[in-house]
């Protein structure tokens, strides 16, 4: 993951583009046999998404990432998950990354927006919204369910495909061109970005952003993803334990 594997990856970033674009492209289909099948409809902006189509969506967005980097590590890589994106983990990994996925959100969620909630009322408001769209369907047991999904399943996948898959193609992309130094900042940088962008919330953008520069500094400084998943699922566990206390 951080050089020792870089001779065995041969994966380019037109790889992790295109199982991109087909994750976002399953996640509409999915959503919308869901709705055919179900006869339910599609949530209108800034309302609750309906249970089902959650689900759906991210069933078909998870298994285009998932695909993509089981793919590209069994016909271009060595067919290890740990070995390519170190996909490994250590105990110290579970509260050292919890323990910053809390400050990130502390920083990212509050710090960053705070000097701004008296100058734009409405702020506070529309930063919440996407996370009350997410789980506000959700009730008792389908909360938990949602819950499970936001804090468990996202991070564990979104990890693979941001950090694992997309970070070490652009190390590997950017090294013939950039120094040793550069290509990591840039690498981390460049994913941080497109992670922040693929969940297209403009006014998150800033928060999300900052999250995957920690992610993608934690992952180059260990060489594990259990460090950033971990770090994730933190930062999500604070959004969705907020909406579960107050809302």
């Amino acid at each position: 993951m951080n050089g020792e594997n870089e001779n065995e990856i041969k994966w380019s970033l037109f790889d992790v583009a295109l199982g991109l674009v087909v994750a976002i492209v399953l996640e509409s289909v999915a959503v919308a046999i869901w709705a055919s099948v179900s006869g339910g409809k599609v949530a209108a902006p800034n309302t609750a998404y309906p249970f089902g189509e959650e689900v759906s969506g991210f069933f078909g967005f998870w298994v285009g990432l998932v695909g993509t980097v089981v793919l590209a590590s069994r016909f271009r890589g060595t067919g290890s998950l740990v070995k390519d994106l170190g996909l490994r983990v250590k105990l110290i990994d579970v509260p050292l990354g919890l323990s910053i996925g809390v400050a990130c959100q502390v920083v990212a969620g509050w710090l960053i927006y705070l000097p701004f909630y008296h100058l734009v009322p409405s702020l506070k408001q529309n930063l919440s919204t996407p996370a009350k769209q997410l789980t506000g369907s959700g009730h008792g047991v389908t909360f938990l369910a949602l819950a499970i999904l936001i804090c468990i399943c996202a991070p564990f996948v979104e990890e693979l495909f941001f950090r694992g898959l997309l970070l070490s193609s652009l190390k590997t992309s950017l090294k013939r061109g950039f120094g040793q130094k550069a290509t990591k900042w840039l690498s981390i940088s460049i994913s941080a970005v497109v992670f922040g962008l693929v969940h297209f919330e403009l006014l998150q953008l800033p928060g999300l952003i900052i999250l995957g520069l920690v992610l993608g500094y934690m992952v180059t400084k260990t060489g594990r993803l259990a460090t950033s998943m971990f770090t994730h699922a933190g930062f999500n566990a604070v959004t969705v334990f907020w909406l579960w206390k107050y809302h």
